[in-house]
């Protein structure tokens, strides 16, 4: 009777999924502010 060790490295996928799509999701929040940075800098 196996299925709580499938049912764990299911969860455990869906939560590295998650946590590497938070980690990109970061990135790009992190880039996009760097780049209006230096998009709106010259206006002043």
């Amino acid at each position: 009777y196996d299925e709580t060790r499938t049912d764990f490295s299911r969860w455990k996928g869906i939560y590295e999924t998650w946590q590497r799509r938070k980690q990109s999701y970061g990135e790009q929040l992190k880039h996009r502010a760097v780049v209006d940075a230096l998009r709106y800098q010259p206006a002043y």
